[in-house]
């Protein structure tokens, strides 16, 4: 299938999507700006995405549980896209996508945080992620990630991946806005925060690095990942 297939023919729901993501966390906004001013910018976003999803790279779509990962940044794309026009700096839009989603995570039910937690570092799901990976190394799609399955130690932490190429970074550089992609890898501190796990990683590939280092779990706290500064992985690039 060609991506345009995949994408196009769900076209009305991703915008659907954005529009209920941006409209819900509307409040993280008008911080910054009025009512008026954020309408304009919801609506300048989702023309922005409109216009994207056709170059969204396809990755296998809904075979591949990364698509979702992908069409996100694609949708947080085009708000930084209308961000960067209305004069906010880098580390401002950055400070943004982190609020508006942990705004989101935070209005998940309960019961689905809970169910996430229960999943995520169970075998089944380390198997799934084990055999993602192996999948992946055969590098059928471009625009993919290309991963390999860490387990666990038995002590520091309970599973991990390394990740080789992250489609998000491939995606990202080619639009021309890999400045964004530390902020991007943020996002993964409040997500593991709100589902109780604990995520260590010391280098990613969105900071320059040669690998994503992901270990879950572990018996320390999570960690918030804002500010940047406060997280290894940004400052291991020396900024």
């Amino acid at each position: 299938m060609k991506q345009n297939d995949y994408y196009n023919k769900r076209k009305k729901r991703l915008i659907v999507q954005l529009q209920k993501l941006i409209s819900r966390n509307r409040q993280v906004l008008m911080r910054d700006f009025n009512e008026r001013q954020t309408e304009s910018i919801i609506a300048d976003t989702l023309g922005e995405y409109e216009a994207m999803i056709p170059r969204i790279p396809y990755i296998g779509g809904s075979k591949n549980f990364l698509t979702r990962n992908l069409v996100g940044s694609a949708q947080l794309l085009s708000l930084i896209r209308v961000l960067e026009k209305r004069g906010l700096s880098e580390k401002e839009i950055g400070k943004m996508l982190h609020d508006i989603y942990e705004s989101h995570l935070a209005a998940l039910p309960g019961i689905v945080r809970f169910i996430l937690k229960k999943i995520y570092l169970t075998p089944i799901w380390q198997k799934r992620i084990q055999r993602n990976g192996i999948r992946s190394q055969m590098r059928e799609y471009p625009g993919d990630w290309v991963s390999e399955y860490i387990p666990g130690n038995g002590t520091d932490f309970v599973f991990g991946v390394n990740f080789h190429e992250c489609g998000i970074c491939k995606f990202y550089k080619t639009e021309g806005a890999e400045k964004y992609l530390p902020y991007l890898c943020l996002l993964d501190y409040p997500l593991f925060k709100m589902m109780g796990i604990r995520l260590m990683r010391s280098e990613t590939l969105g900071n320059g690095a040669s690998r994503c280092d992901f270990r879950f779990g572990g018996n320390r706290p999570p960690v918030e990942g804002w500010p940047p500064e406060s997280v290894e992985e940004y400052r291991a690039v020396g900024r």
